[in-house]
């Protein structure tokens, strides 16, 4: 479920940060990264389904279920310009028309970072320059079946000997 918005993140990083997708990976898994001037981890978690519901599409005879989810979205800066990226995409995600119209057309909505943490300040330097933010996310997903509309219902006369 949570995928599906992962993906549309990272795409919403590479354009925003103008970054290659390589330098954006998924999750907080025990892996060693590379260590790279801009790299970035995304994560999801507390996912909560807000609302759903359905509507029928009359010109293309769909049914199209929609469900509304809102998650808190970690995001990891890591690199010598840690602090300077994380910097600059909370900059351009608040201000920037570009990201706002982007938002728009992968169908998520982030709001203003609820948490920064500058890890190497936190430790005295004695840490990798590694920047974690986090925020909240709103997204939708929706699916498009086939209706099983019928013209004309078949019906069989019970009584009808012939």
């Amino acid at each position: 479920m949570s995928l599906d918005v992962i993906k549309k993140i990272k795409k919403l990083i590479r354009d925003t940060m103008k970054v290659p997708a390589k330098n954006i990976k998924t999750g907080r898994v025990n892996a060693v990264y590379p260590y790279t001037d801009n790299f970035y981890l995304v994560d999801m978690d507390s996912i909560q389904r807000l609302s759903q519901g359905k509507h029928y599409d009359d010109e293309n005879d769909d049914l199209i279920g929609t469900i509304h989810f809102k998650g808190n979205l970690t995001l990891s800066f890591i690199g010598e310009s840690a602090e300077n990226n994380a910097n600059a995409f909370m900059a351009l995600i608040d201000a920037h028309d570009y990201t706002y119209y982007l938002q728009q057309d992968l169908g998520i909505t982030l709001y203003k970072v609820s948490s920064y943490n500058n890890m190497r300040k936190q430790f005295n330097g004695q840490w990798w320059p590694v920047v974690v933010i986090q925020m909240a996310c709103r997204y939708a997903t929706a699916i498009k079946r086939e209706s099983n509309y019928f013209e004309t219902v078949p019906t069989k006369n019970l009584f009808d000997n012939a």
